[in-house]
């Protein structure tokens, strides 16, 4: 069976080979359109290339006058802004990178109950940052709802900041201090008089 493969391979290589040394003997037509008499292939109607056109046309344009290259093609202005924004970009993101701003430690108020994006409102923090935080600690929390204290309090620690923990009746104290404090250095002073006018809702 092999010997059988074996000899059709080479009779098929016998073939092609003869098939090759007789069509280089004989010269092929070419497809497409007839050679002509003297020897060119091109159409004899035949429209110039630019290249041409522009070397055969008299006129001289201030493009092609100005034109140090030879015909280059030069960018465009869109072109030309977008690489240069591009490396404003490069320059930004390198200075970032290199001389990156130390990161400002903030002491955070953190309140019996408080919502996610109020947390990371306080911590100057993006709401998403505060949610994988929370994610990694095993708390699954949307923006809009409530942690405790505690729970709070570890997220702070981890971005960086200080944590204030108070409640709500200290909240009241400091509010009942206050106004005890001014009514003290209250002075008598003229009443407030608003003058509302007339709104035609018609």
């Amino acid at each position: 069976m092999a010997d059988e493969a074996a000899q059709r391979a080479a009779a098929a290589e016998r073939k092609f080979a003869e098939l090759e040394e007789e069509s280089s003997d004989e010269v092929a037509p070419t497809k497409g359109r007839p050679a002509r008499a003297d020897g060119s292939s091109q159409k004899p109607n035949a429209r110039p290339r630019n290249n041409e056109r522009k070397r055969r046309s008299g006129k001289l344009t201030i493009s092609e006058a100005l034109d140090e290259e030879g015909g280059a093609r030069q960018r465009s202005v869109a072109a030309f802004r977008r690489r240069q924004e591009r490396e404003r970009q490069r320059a930004t993101a390198d200075n970032k990178g290199g001389g990156q701003a130390s990161k400002v430690v903030r002491e955070v108020s953190i309140p019996d109950a408080i919502t996610v994006g109020e947390l990371g409102n306080r911590m100057a923090e993006r709401g998403s940052e505060v949610i994988k935080a929370l994610m990694k600690m095993g708390v699954m929390a949307t923006i809009n709802q409530t942690i405790d204290q505690e729970t709070a309090q570890l997220v702070v620690e981890e971005f960086g900041h200080q944590a204030k923990l108070t409640s709500a009746s200290d909240v009241e104290l400091n509010l009942g201090a206050t106004v005890e404090d001014q009514s003290g250095a209250q002075l008598p002073r003229p009443p407030v008089v608003t003058v509302m006018g007339h709104v035609d809702h018609g």
